[in-house]
């Protein structure tokens, strides 16, 4: 039986739909963690994410949108994610391309 340690906490992990950052995302939903998914990424790799979180424990999991190079952005998702439930962990995992934009 997998140990939930972190059930009721939610954690926002950015770049968590893909690479790095989707393993640290999946690791806290494993331990019970309500995660909320971010990244710039399409719909479907959203989607695939947030799937992802479900099927491993976080049943409630949900992809935010923003766009980390405006601070606005970021304000509002951060208001969003903590409306949607109060984070107690945060991780960032991004990588940084001058070319990539958001879909």
């Amino acid at each position: 039986m997998k140990e939930r340690f972190l059930e009721g906490r939610t954690a926002l992990v950015t770049g968590s739909v893909q690479g790095i950052g989707l393993a640290i995302a999946r690791a806290l939903a494993s331990a019970g963690a309500r995660v909320a998914v971010h990244g710039l990424a399409t719909r479907e790799q959203a989607n695939a994410a947030v799937r992802t979180m479900r099927e491993v424990g976080a049943p409630d999991a949900r992809f935010f949108d923003a766009d980390m190079r405006k601070p606005t952005a970021i304000e509002s998702m951060m208001e969003s994610v903590i409306s949607w439930g109060r984070t107690g962990h945060f991780g960032e995992q991004r990588g940084h391309s001058a070319n990539r934009q958001p879909h």
